[in-house]
This record gives C-alpha cells, sequence and structure tokens, in this order.
C-alpha cells in the first residue's frame, strides 16, 4: 500500500505544484493590469484637477483688478473747499473786519460828532459809518416801510473821552464804562475803540422795531409785505455784531 501510494501521491503532487505555478502567473498578469488602471486614474484626476485650477484662475483675475479699481476709486481723499476770505475795509480807520460767505457787506462815508476828542464832552460819540448788507437790501421786496433797506446798523471808532449811543435812544455811555459792561463786543486797537450799534437807535427803536408804525410795544404793527426782509435781518444782524471783536489793520 505505502509503495503503491507514493507515485500517486506524487503525482498529485506535481499536479498541485503546477496549478499554483499557473495560479502565480495569473495573480502577477492581475497585479500589473491593476498597476495600469491606478496610473491611469491618477494621470485623470491630474488632468482634470490641472483644467479645473486654470480655469478658475482665469475668472478670478479680472475680478481681482476690478476690486483694485474699485477700491482706488472709493479711497480717492475728498478735497474740501475753503470759503474765500473776504473783508470789509474802512479806509478812513486804516482797518478791516473779516467774513465769509455768500453775502456782501459794505460800509458807507463816515460822520464824526466829536471836536477833537475833547474831555467833558457828553454828547460826543466819534466817528461812525453805516454796515450795509446785501442780502438783506435784496429782502426789501414789497415791505410798505421807507425804513426798511439794506443798512444793518452802525460801526462806531471812538477815543478815550467819546460816549457810546444806547441802542434804546436813553442817553450816552462814556467809552470806558460801556466797555467794561459789555465784554467781547468791541476790538481796541491803536487807542481807538471799535462796536457795532444796530439800526433804530436814533428813532428810539432797536433792531427791527425801526420799521415798525409805532415803537409803543403794545401798539407795535409790521407794515405790510415786510416779514421777509425782517427774517433776514434777524439773520443779518448778529453775525454783523459779532464782528465788532474782529477788528484789524488794514494790509
Amino acid at each position: 500500500m505505502l509503495f503503491f501510494a507514493t507515485p500517486f501521491m506524487l503525482n498529485n503532487i506535481n499536479k498541485g505544484i503546477n496549478k499554483v505555478g499557473k495560479l502565480r502567473s495569473n495573480q502577477t498578469g492581475f497585479s500589473a493590469v491593476e498597476v495600469v488602471l491606478v496610473l491611469v486614474i491618477v494621470a485623470l484626476i491630474g488632468v482634470v484637477g490641472f483644467m479645473v485650477y486654470n480655469n478658475h484662475k482665469n475668472k478670478t483675475r479680472p475680478a481681482a483688478a476690478t476690486t483694485s479699481t474699485t477700491k482706488a476709486t472709493t479711497t480717492t481723499p475728498t478735497k474740501l473747499t475753503t470759503p474765500a476770505q473776504k473783508y470789509l475795509t474802512i479806509s478812513a480807520w486804516g482797518v478791516r473786519v473779516p467774513y465769509s460767505g455768500n453775502d456782501t457787506l459794505s460800509s458807507g462815508s463816515q460822520t464824526c460828532t466829536e471836536n477833537g476828542d475833547a474831555s467833558g464832552d457828553t454828547v460826543n460819540l466819534g466817528c461812525s459809518v453805516t454796515v450795509s448788507s446785501q442780502a438783506l437790501a435784496n429782502s426789501v421786496g414789497s415791505c410798505q416801510s421807507s425804513k426798511a433797506t439794506g443798512t444793518v446798523g452802525y460801526f462806531y471808532k471812538m477815543g478815550a473821552n467819546d460816549n457810546y449811543s444806547a441802542t434804546n435812544g436813553s442817553g450816552f455811555t462814556p467809552v470806558a464804562q460801556w466797555t467794561a459792561a459789555n465784554p467781547g463786543q468791541y476790538t481796541q486797537l491803536g487807542g481807538y475803540t471799535y462796536a457795532f450799534a444796530e439800526i433804530g437807535a436814533a428813532w428810539g427803536g432797536q433792531g427791527t422795531d425801526v420799521i415798525k408804525t409805532s415803537n409803543h410795544a403794545l401798539a407795535d404793527t409790521t407794515p405790510a409785505g415786510c416779514d421777509n426782509w425782517i427774517a433776514e435781518y434777524n439773520t443779518v444782524e448778529p453775525t454783523v455784531k459779532a464782528k465788532a471783536a474782529k477788528f484789524e489793520v488794514a494790509q
């Protein structure tokens, strides 16, 4: 039995070895195909990735340029326009007052009521000039009052012995006393005091009261068509009054 089985077993072993060899041969061929497929897939992925990247890059370039242009436009600094400096010059006094805006101010000829600035002269008012506003003159329209004009008031030039006229018409105040009671409403320059008085003082009124038909508070009425003029006066007068503290030597 043992001798008979040995050749049989050897034959089977040989067959088994042949089968294993064929199996190994088949496995080796399959591995090569698999490697090729992997390489092909990797190559395809690389090509597709490159195409997608290149397409995205081309699309983003114009967008970046547009964004850059937009930023350059929005970050351009805005130039601020400074209003032109204007001056109301009073040549007879050698002084001027700076102002700005769309209005135009002008002054009339000086009027002096002094006699050499003599001490003790109780009605000595120094010299004055009228101050007119073009905007105020334009607002007269149909105002039925001959006193509604472009005149805003008066600039005064007073020496040490002059007196300031009270705007309520009650009398005169020595300039030193008036300046002490009204800080910030005048300029002291070259030994003189420059100040402002609104219209109405000569008629016993104050400001827009001068155009009314009466100076008695309860009986006062505004002439027809003067509302625009009054509104403009109330706008212009405070700005001109404030300039009494801004006199400077004319250049």
